[in-house]
């Protein structure tokens, strides 16, 4: 397989993963960016698209391509392809999208659909043949994990990481708060626990609050294990931000952890949002437990 276009301006996304771990939501979320999407396009087909003139693709750069076990004939060339493309690519990135085996046969129970490696067996079946065909893949991608996932946080998460319109100068972080009694966010590459503080909810004044209330943030911040801890923090991520930048990790995903994820992890990440500003970084803020209670009162 030969690439014989000098395409070193192109983005390209390599989209895959396991049935019903929403890829299907991801590439719209991708198309509504502004990418050029292509669905279960075969693995040989690939190279093609890049021998093309190179002012045939001047307003599509960013091309999303969607590679699954639909090409189960060829999906193990897939490897060797990227190694290719990447020596021609000024971006190459392969985002893999996976969930627990529960999630999964809950998914297809859900839309009554047969998994396409197994039509006539169990879906069980057809988890397990797409899990060792697929791993080889898994090796080199980005791997997401939509367990604790639903549409619009799926499609937040891709926005944030794959939109065209921000700087990719920079890495991109999002700091989320979360409570340590609904799980951990599965994606997280950086977990704290602010739980040793003192919690606003055993204060009566303060228990219907949260974190973005101000008496709750001076509760919270005013303690003097929280000026440690940001103190601390700060000098973590100065540190390992740059190395991650030197390596070529383009997203962060920090969490912090309290009980409920109300008030405590709430103003902490509201602090540390703050501060990765001061440091020259831009963030996008999420308070999972709060957007879920939102939601679920609407």
């Amino acid at each position: 397989m030969s690439i014989s276009v000098d395409s070193s301006s192109m983005k390209v996304l390599l989209v895959t993963g396991l049935s019903g771990s929403g890829k299907s939501t991801a590439v719209k979320c991708l198309e509504d960016l502004g990418y050029f999407c292509i669905d279960n396009l075969p693995v040989p087909m690939i190279p093609s698209l890049f021998d093309l003139p190179t002012e045939h693709w001047n307003d599509c750069n960013h091309v999303a391509i969607v590679v699954d076990s639909r090409d189960a004939q060829h999906i193990s060339l897939l490897p060797a392809l990227v190694h290719t493309l990447r020596q021609r690519m000024d971006t190459i990135e392969i985002l893999f999208l996976e969930a627990s085996d529960g999630i999964l046969r809950q998914r297809f129970s859900e839309t009554r659909r047969r998994h396409p490696l197994s039509p006539n067996g169990t879906v069980e079946d057809g988890i397990k043949k797409e899990k060792a065909l697929l791993e080889p893949l898994k090796e080199i991608s980005f791997v997401l994990n939509t367990s604790a996932m639903n549409d619009p946080e799926l499609k937040r998460f891709v926005h944030q990481r794959y939109s065209l319109s921000q700087d990719r100068s920079r890495m991109s972080i999002i700091v989320q708060s979360f409570g340590f009694k609904h799980g951990i966010p599965l994606n997280a590459d950086l977990v704290f626990d602010v739980r040793f503080l003192r919690n606003p909810f055993f204060e009566t004044k303060l228990r219907s609050l949260t974190g973005l209330d101000q008496s709750v943030a001076r509760f919270v911040l005013s303690q003097k294990d929280a000026e440690t801890f940001l103190s601390k923090v700060r000098d973590m991520l100065t540190f390992l931000i740059s190395c991650y930048e030197k390596e070529g990790k383009s997203y962060l995903h920090i969490a912090i952890g309290c009980t409920g994820g109300q008030h405590r992890s709430v103003s902490i990440v509201e602090a540390i949002s703050s501060m990765l500003s001061d440091m020259g970084y831009q963030s996008k803020v999420e308070h999972r437990e709060i957007e879920r209670n939102r939601i679920q009162s609407t």
